[in-house]
């Protein structure tokens, strides 16, 4: 029996995280037997990568986005401070400064951060 495409057997995965390309170059070389972390390891390089970037609330979701995520009690979704447009940054408006704030995320720019106020 042949195994089915990479494709298939991601799109029936439970977990996303699973390196499947990896794991066919396992199946292809003949390997018997593998540390199953090695098969995460790129997710976790991958996340570490994310958390590393200098993360903020992302407040361009609608009020309706906001109500249903504190009904299921999910924490805000976060990104990295350069991916949003000068208007939705954090030390933009008010609203911006108080999500952040509320979530323990200093809104304020990191040239402005790392300036001391005597």
């Amino acid at each position: 029996m042949r195994p089915k495409s990479i494709e298939f057997y991601r799109e029936h995965s439970i977990s996303k995280h699973f390196d499947f390309e990896l794991f066919f170059e396992f199946l292809v070389e003949g390997r018997q037997k593998a540390e199953s972390h090695l098969f995460f390891e790129r997710a976790r390089r991958e996340h570490e990568e994310f958390m590393s970037k200098d993360l903020v609330v992302d407040t361009r979701e609608t009020w309706t986005e906001v109500f249903m995520r504190i009904r299921d009690f999910k924490d805000p979704k976060l990104i990295p401070r350069e991916e949003l447009p000068e208007e939705h940054q954090p030390h933009a408006t008010l609203y911006n400064k108080l999500v952040n704030w509320s979530h323990g995320i200093d809104p304020r720019r990191p040239r402005d951060k790392q300036v001391k106020h005597v």
